[in-house]
């Protein structure tokens, strides 16, 4: 888990593959972070589209608290729906 201190933009990254290729769901993506309680701190946001497949969201943790984050990345295709967690630690 990669370590970040308060105040840092952290990118967030998913890479979104269909039948083992880079592929651009037809709905929709959206991001959510989580923090150490589980609360929201960022619900359901519309990362960028880098290129075919690859999404990210720049997440400014200023005011934020030291702890672990969670971050869950979910594509929408046609009713078919894919999930990408990840976690990162922030520190003063």
């Amino acid at each position: 888990m990669q370590t970040f201190q308060i105040g840092e933009t952290v990118v967030l990254k998913s890479i979104i593959k269909k039948s083992g290729a880079l592929y651009d769901p037809l709905t929709h993506v959206k991001v959510t972070v989580y923090d150490a309680d589980g609360k929201v701190k960022v619900d359901a946001a519309s990362p960028d589209n880098e290129s075919i497949g690859v999404y990210s969201y720049n997440l400014n943790t200023t005011g934020y608290a030291d702890g672990k984050y969670r971050f869950r990345f979910v594509a929408t295709d046609s009713g078919k729906i894919s999930k990408k967690d990840g976690a990162f630690k922030l520190e003063d």
